[in-house]
């Protein structure tokens, strides 16, 4: 039953990662940064961490330059680590 809920998690925070790429597409930058802390304090990935980190401090720096309409440089989600199923 453990790979189950390890498999729903990972389900819940590529979501959370997506929305946070969402948000951020819809220069949301808040609630963007809100999901990527989210995945980068959460997620049972550690690809998804590391990439959710790099995209909160993005955020973090965009907020504080008060630079809004000039997003950083976006990378797009990792791909899913090799042997898992979606």
């Amino acid at each position: 039953m453990g790979a189950i809920n390890d498999v729903e998690a990972g389900a819940r925070y590529r979501a959370l990662a997506g929305l946070g790429l969402a948000r951020e597409e819809q220069k949301e930058w808040k609630a963007a940064l809100t999901a990527y802390e989210a995945v980068a304090g959460r997620s049972p990935d550690s690809s998804l961490r590391d990439w959710a980190r790099e995209r909160v401090t993005a955020m973090k720096a965009l907020l504080k330059t008060g630079n809004g309409p000039t997003a950083p440089p976006k990378r797009s989600e990792p791909d899913k680590p090799a042997g898992k199923k979606s």
